[in-house]
């Protein structure tokens, strides 16, 4: 899934402790940053503007890299406001995030 920085996303996940970015799963967020782990490639993202407080973050695949100040998250951890993620989201049984997501998605066309 590709994502744009100032694109609009709902977090499918809560943090999993305190030294991940916080987040609420159905709230949605504004990307403001794009990064990739320089080991596995996996991409990452900032919402909100969140600055982190360490200097390193670790990816799931070991790697470890500079924050440059701001907190990141996996993207898995995001959908995109967009008809496809609000299906995909029904199917997996989601029915709120679904829901969530539709919402958005008529806000967005009055």
């Amino acid at each position: 899934m590709k994502f744009q920085v100032n694109q609009k996303v709902i977090a499918l996940t809560n943090p999993f402790d305190h030294t991940s970015q916080q987040r609420v799963k159905g709230n949605i967020h504004t990307i403001t940053k794009l990064s990739w782990c320089h080991n596995c490639g996996a991409n990452v993202i900032n919402i909100d503007n969140q600055p982190s407080n360490f200097e390193t973050v670790e990816c799931d695949c070991g790697g470890i890299q500079s924050t440059g100040g701001s907190a990141w998250t996996l993207a898995s951890h995001f959908a995109p406001i967009t008809e496809e993620s609000m299906q995909s989201l029904a199917e997996a049984e989601e029915y709120e995030l679904a829901a969530v997501i539709r919402d958005n998605l008529n806000l967005q066309n009055h």
